[in-house]
């Protein structure tokens, strides 16, 4: 008698339990369905293929993922712009209904409405005719083709609608994907500057060759992708003398992936704080901002690599100091310790070792000299000191001759090369180090064993 009261109270239980889970789950069915239709427009941001906006008279397509314009003209379209209409929909909400009276319409600025837009998705298309905002600013009245209801949503329909041509046109002054750039030629009346890629790193190619500095050409190559155009001048242009374009002042051109597709943006005259530029592809004249346009004047020392090594402080594993009156060599030892070797045998404080080799792995050049004369002038025909370093199989990493001081700098140059930097001091004194600012002070045993 126990076990089926048990068992009769179980099975009450559990059609209980399933009967909460099937409620639970109506409820929140029944929730879905109050918020799908309490949606202005039920549509998925992926699912819309055209929007149009009246009276502003534009009108977008889809093509792939990108969004064109193609009213008032043939354009591309700015497609977070597009987008950020789109996005409306996804929260914009029919708050309540106010009338579905015609006669009304001219107090909710119905008729003749403020706007109207016109969405075509996939399965359908919805015309939308925006009026007045309520009294409280909260909210604007509108209705729906095909329906004399008006209702309340959001006052953000309204702002779209207030916006102008250039805000929905695209504003890219050159368009590439930044990710994919091979290479790029910055050509001017005196020079062009050649970069490319070469492998993870960037090789300057003209005017000079050289090593670059891969953070400035990604600032460059950034600002290119990045600029946006001030105005828009002329569409179509009958004469790009007038703005300076038939000899630009600059002309960029951009490589994009292993078949060197180019980008051409060519920048003209000056307007006040602005310049004259085209795209190559595109009709339009517009305007750039000058901040834009004077990275371009930057001489090509800005473009090369600074970094005067390309080792690192662990590779090294031995230098030697030539002074006028002597010579200081220190080496690792079997365990890794450096220990000085000439002119006197000693061990080393680890702090005064670790920052030569830290000052040499990390040398930058503050400035290229442009060379003109004898290396006196410089200090560099009798050196103040010729710094050498080896790795572990003897191979010199680099060798370094400073000479005079200038300023916070010294003039430096590597021994194999004739080209001239100023660098800052600070190497120099680390490497002017004396013997006994190298050296570990000793203890004196025998000092010891009578204390």
């Amino acid at each position: 008698m126990n076990f089926k009261k048990t068992l009769l109270i179980g099975v009450i239980f559990g059609l209980s339990v399933l009967g909460v889970v099937l409620l639970n789950k109506q409820d929140k069915k029944n929730k879905e369905i109050e918020e799908s239709e309490a949606k202005l427009l039920n549509v998925e941001k992926e699912k819309f293929t055209s929007v149009a906006l009246y009276p502003l008279g534009i009108h977008a397509v889809k093509t792939g993922e990108e969004w064109k314009l193609i009213e008032p003209f043939e354009t591309d379209a700015d497609k977070s712009a597009i987008e950020a209409i789109l996005n409306i929909f996804s929260w914009a909400k029919l708050e309540r209904t106010v009338s579905s009276d015609q006669t009304e319409y001219t107090d909710f600025g119905l008729n003749p409405e403020y706007g109207k837009m016109v969405l075509t998705y996939e399965g359908g298309a919805d015309t939308l005719y925006i009026g007045d905002s309520n009294p409280t600013g909260s909210f604007l009245f509108a209705r729906r083709g095909g329906s004399d209801v008006v209702f309340l949503t959001t006052t953000s329909l309204r702002t779209q609608l207030e916006k102008s041509l250039f805000d929905y046109r695209d504003k890219r002054a050159l368009v590439f994907n930044k990710d994919q750039v091979t290479a790029f030629d910055i050509k001017t009346s005196k020079n062009t500057y050649s970069l490319a890629k070469n492998g993870a790193q960037w090789d300057l190619l003209s005017p000079l060759e050289d090593k670059a500095d891969d953070g400035k050409v990604q600032g460059v190559i950034n600002r290119i992708a990045n600029t946006r155009i001030k105005e828009f001048v002329d569409e179509n242009p009958k004469s790009l003398a007038t703005y300076g374009l038939l000899k630009p002042n600059y002309t960029i051109d951009v490589f994009i992936g292993s078949e060197k597709a180019k980008k051409t943006l060519y920048i003209g005259n000056a307007k006040a704080k602005q310049f004259y530029a085209k795209d190559e592809t595109r009709k339009p004249v517009f305007l750039l901002d000058s901040s834009f346009v004077n990275i371009f004047k930057a001489p090509v020392s800005d473009y090369r690599n600074k970094k005067i090594t390309d080792f690192k402080e662990a590779d090294i594993a031995r230098f030697e100091l030539n002074y006028s009156d002597t010579t200081i060599v220190c080496t690792k030892d079997s365990n890794g310790k450096w220990v000085l070797v000439e002119p006197v045998k000693n061990k080393t404080k680890s702090w005064k070792i670790s920052a030569i080799t830290s000052a040499v792995a990390n040398l930058r050049v503050e400035k290229f000299v442009d060379k003109k004369g004898s290396l006196r002038q410089f200090g560099l025909s009798k050196p103040s000191v010729i710094g050498t370093f080896y790795d572990n199989f003897g191979n010199i990493l680099l060798k370094l001759e400073l000479g005079k001081i200038n300023k916070d700098n010294v003039y430096a140059k590597k021994a194999d090369l004739n080209e001239i930097y100023l660098v800052n001091k600070g190497v120099m004194t680390k490497l002017t180090s004396k013997i006994d600012e190298i050296s570990e002070i000793q203890k004196d045993s025998s000092s010891e064993a009578t204390n």
